[in-house]
């Protein structure tokens, strides 16, 4: 009897401990079953969004997208190469080629291929993935899609040192400074078996923010001349004449250089004998079809020199001073001093200052000394005042500065005090 109650007790044990595996096991295949992975959150390499919002990267190599997936029992998924694809892009997206790998449990990689960013380019289709995924043990389809926004659009990437030249007007009369603008990023081809430009589809110039369309010939081999005066051809041309402050005028370019514009400043080049403008900064962008724009890049005029300062013994500037030391100009002081009248040639408010700095050898010396210093700000003529004694010599040196502007040549004139009056 005692013997059949342990037995007895024995099988219980047996069947409780059956009963509570299965219930386990049935816990963990409904939970395996009802439990859902989906991917939750993307992160994009660098890339720029366009006007509409939607983030573009180049097309140059391949670009990869990390996908977080929330995946409660560490789920292994299906990725490439089977009927059950993970992918799926809109309609006319051209050869697809993309790869997708599994890091973890809570990671994919989603990587579009240099070809497949190539084929479409300038975003002319939305690359946008609809994303699904299987489970690759029993090819279970989990519910939620996952999906985000981008385009295979290169942003042209605006001028370099190097690009821009400085020439003039070819014409009678004033002439003017041209901006000679080499694109050489138009170079660049899309690739993939194309010959087509990569930023074929530029579409505007900014200029100071003005815009100014753009357009390719048929050839795709250079640019139309924008529709507008400010914009000449390289017939209009010519290089800019050399002088002290341009010793080294720039080269024009080879007869139909590719992907050249020229812009026709207001700024009056130097012609070798009249003054030339005040150097003017532009401030020039490129924008293409989609909004994307490239950095600012900021071109100025060659900076001309001011012309040298005259100094006169009055103030109608019509009595010259000497600049031969061994012949001065011979002046009588007054009250013991000597008043000189400075002036710049170019009447013009840029003018910084005129600086003049007097230097005096007393009769019977060979050495000139130190003896005053005058500067007068933001003006085009200058008074200067200095103390004098009878029999000595006097060499006064005058410059001046202004913005935008190199200093005018220092110039030296020679007096010598005759006595008072």
């Amino acid at each position: 009897m005692r013997k059949n109650l342990f037995f007895l007790l024995v099988m219980l044990s047996v069947i409780f401990s059956a009963c509570k595996q299965y219930k386990d096991s049935l816990a963990d295949y409904l939970s395996y079953w009802s439990s859902q992975a989906a991917v939750y959150e993307h992160i994009l390499p660098a890339n720029i969004k366009d006007g509409e919002g939607y983030p573009s990267v180049s097309s140059s190599g391949d670009v990869s997208v990390i996908l977080k997936v929330r995946n409660p029992k560490n789920y292994r998924f299906i990725l490439n190469g089977t009927s059950l694809s993970p992918i799926v892009f809109e309609n006319g997206v051209q050869s697809a080629d993309y790869t997708l790998t599994q890091q973890g449990n809570n990671h994919l990689i989603l990587t579009y291929k240099k070809d497949f960013l190539q084929a479409n380019e300038h975003g002319e289709r939305n690359l946008n993935p609809v994303i699904t995924l299987y489970d690759a043990d029993s090819g279970r389809k989990f519910q939620e899609t996952y999906t985000f926004k981008l385009r295979s659009n290169t942003a042209p990437p605006g001028l370099k040192e190097g690009d821009v030249s400085v020439y003039q007007t070819k014409s009678s009369g004033d002439k003017y400074y041209v901006l000679g603008l080499n694109l050489s990023f138009m170079n660049a081809v899309s690739g993939g078996g194309s010959s087509a430009p990569v930023h074929g589809d530029i579409k505007s110039i900014y200029i100071n923010g003005t815009e100014y369309n753009l357009s390719l010939n048929s050839g795709m081999t250079g640019f139309n001349k924008p529709d507008s005066a400010d914009f000449l051809t390289e017939n209009d041309i010519e290089a800019v004449v050399k002088s002290p402050s341009c010793p080294e005028p720039d080269k024009l370019p080879p007869n139909g250089a590719a992907w050249r514009l020229y812009y026709k400043t207001n700024v009056k080049a130097h012609n070798g004998s009249g003054m030339g403008g005040a150097m003017k900064r532009y401030k020039v962008r490129f924008s293409d079809e989609k909004g994307l724009t490239s950095p600012e890049y900021i071109a100025h005029t060659k900076k001309n020199a001011l012309p040298p300062v005259k100094l006169y013994t009055d103030d109608g500037y019509t009595a010259a001073i000497s600049q031969d030391e061994s012949n001065p100009t011979k002046i009588a002081s007054s009250s013991g001093g000597i008043t000189v009248y400075a002036k710049t040639e170019a009447d013009i408010v840029n003018i910084k200052e005129i600086r003049a700095t007097v230097y005096k050898k007393a009769a019977g010396s060979s050495e000139y000394t130190k003896h005053s210093v005058s500067t007068t700000e933001h003006a085009t003529s200058a008074n200067i005042n200095f103390t004098a004694e009878k029999g000595a010599y006097y060499k006064i040196s005058v410059e001046a500065s202004g913005d935008g502007f190199e200093d005018s040549n220092l110039t030296e004139y020679y007096i010598q005090c005759t006595g008072g009056q």
